[in-house]
């Protein structure tokens, strides 16, 4: 856009296609140019720079930036820009890096996404039956709205990506054809992993997937820091800063902050299926993983490898006796979830948020029914619930979880036999409910486990809810309560077969309703501001329908 914006000012095109000594070779002060060198590291992070050619480029740059009627127009993707500023020391003196202008893709909308689209099919030789797909029932939405829209996957399908022209098997519609490669990123992600990223940097990506779509940073530091030693690496945090800034805005989003909490992500769901692929097929990674966990979430995500179903993963993750041990080295240590807490007026928060010991057991329980595993999972689910049943005995537990854990046990009758749990169990969920959660589990444990609730227990537990019920309903009003909530204490008191009070009820929500007037006061200019926004989605909607009608024409 720079370089056309650039011809339509009268400035000469020059493109620079194999290294700088073109542009060099062509300049004239005296004329008007611009000069595009596309993807220039294209080849530095495979050693294929000239000689001195860093040195070349930045005298270049220099003399440009002095001259009123040159241009110089330099693109590359993110990560290799990093990756060059830390590999030569040239580009690192002059902060080529600090200087870049960065398009995401998560700044494309819709409109943006199908004007892409249509650009790439209107240059490409498919046929018109394939433009057709597209237009017929709004076919194009299946690519703009794609979760791995990508601009190189969108090169890809329309046949202009050098030596990859498209070819459709009989009988197969280009539209499928195209929705296909986006399902399956794989190829596109793969000559990237393999051939542009350093050992550092595949190492933390992979360590990054096993961790929560949001990674702490300094959670996830140690979690690569770990991974290093089981590798036999040398860790430090130059080196995963060093590899975190090549990722960054490429492979892994940009860091957010949240409060004095900063957060990183893979930076698009198709890398997470090929980089969720690559682990999944490969044990030693697997063994790797395991044994490197610090987060008891690590080892949860590795189990969800089993979900991408193909035979080697089956292999490699099912029989994967790294994973039991995990289980057991990790199950009471403290884990990286992180929630956010909405603030006053000093905003919102994340916190820290650990899973509790028996949410981890219900997991546990859970996996340990499948078939197929090995003897190592099921010995450590009846370890582990060993060692809770004692903890729960002394009135130690989660009574939210209770339930789950009673669903998952009567469902499993080996392990259920393993262990003299319900009167433990149930103990436990009676003597510490203290909210919504944990009476909804009281009331399904009834259900489950009845020959635990003689008449007096049950007395006893229902005149402990509805004390309960009435506290919460007297507290709801000027800043606390919700509709949900009075509706889950109703679903309660239904499934337990008795009845709040009418009054306190009705009075919690009068008190509700008033806050609600109150917090949606909206002012005249605020109802005007989102109008004007559904207008101008409806508006972006004609153009797509327009666009793509021309292809047809």
């Amino acid at each position: 856009m720079v370089v056309g914006t650039s011809i339509a000012a009268g400035f000469e095109p020059i493109e620079v296609s194999r290294d700088i000594d073109e542009a060099w070779d062509t300049w004239d002060q005296e004329v008007a140019q611009v000069f595009l060198y596309d993807d220039f590291l294209g080849g530095a992070m495979l050693g294929e720079l000239s000689k001195n050619e860093d040195s070349r480029l930045l005298s270049f740059i220099r003399e440009v930036s002095t001259s009123s009627r040159s241009r110089l127009v330099l693109t590359t993707r993110e990560y290799i820009l990093q990756e060059a500023a830390r590999t030569f020391e040239a580009f690192r003196r002059h902060g080529l890096a600090s200087t870049r202008f960065l398009l995401t893709l998560p700044s494309y909308r819709p409109i943006e996404r199908a004007r892409i689209l249509h650009n790439h099919v209107w240059h490409s030789e498919l046929p018109m039956s394939a433009k057709e797909e597209l237009v017929a029932d709004r076919g194009y939405r299946r690519i703009v709205e794609h979760r791995n829209f990508n601009p190189r996957l969108i090169e890809y399908v329309t046949g202009l990506q050098s030596g990859h022209p498209v070819s459709l098997p009989r009988g197969q519609r280009w539209i499928d054809f195209a929705v296909n490669a986006l399902d399956h990123p794989d190829e596109i992600w793969r000559q990237a992993f393999e051939r542009e990223l350093g050992e550092d940097e595949r190492a933390l990506l992979m360590c990054l997937v096993t961790m929560p779509d949001e990674a702490e940073v300094g959670d996830l530091e140690r979690a690569f820091a770990s991974w290093a030693q089981v590798a036999g690496r040398p860790a430090s945090s130059s080196r995963f800063e060093s590899a975190m800034k090549v990722l960054d805005d490429s492979f892994t989003s940009s860091l957010r902050r949240e409060g004095d909490v900063l957060f990183c992500r893979v930076s698009n769901p198709g890398l997470v299926d090929f980089l969720n692929r690559q682990l999944g097929r490969d044990p030693q990674l697997v063994a790797l993983a395991a044994q490197s966990a610090l987060f008891f979430e690590q080892v949860e995500r590795l189990w969800r490898l089993i979900d991408y179903g193909t035979r080697i993963t089956l292999e490699t993750v099912v029989k994967s006796t790294d994973l039991a041990e995990a289980v057991r080295r990790l199950f009471d240590r403290p884990g990286t979830r992180w929630v956010r807490t909405v603030g006053d007026f000093r905003g919102d928060r994340y916190e820290r948020s650990d899973q509790t010991v028996d949410e981890r057991l219900t997991w546990l329980l859970g996996v340990a029914r499948g078939r197929g595993l090995p003897a190592r999972i099921e010995e450590t689910a009846r370890d582990l619930l060993a060692a809770r049943v004692e903890q729960w005995r002394r009135g130690h537990g989660d009574s939210s979880a209770a339930a789950g854990i009673a669903q998952a046990l009567n469902e499993d009758g080996s392990l259920a036999r393993a262990n003299d749990w319900p009167e433990a169990l149930v103990g436990m969920a009676l003597d510490s409910a203290s909210t919504i959660n944990d009476w909804e589990s009281v009331a399904a444990l009834i259900e489950l486990l009845p020959a635990q609730f003689p008449e007096e227990v049950r007395e006893a537990a229902l005149d402990n809810f509805v004390l309960f019920a009435r506290y919460e309903l007297e507290s709801y009003g000027e800043d606390t309560g919700s509709d949900d909530e009075i509706y889950a204490l109703e679903s309660i008191a239904a499934a337990l077969d008795i009845e709040l009070d009418e009054q306190d009820l009705e009075s919690a929500r009068e008190r509700m309703r008033e806050r609600s007037l109150r917090d949606e006061d909206m002012d005249d200019e605020d109802r005007y501001r989102w109008r004007r926004h559904d207008i101008g989605h409806l508006s972006d909607a004609d153009e797509m329908d327009a666009l793509f009608s021309r292809l047809t024409e």
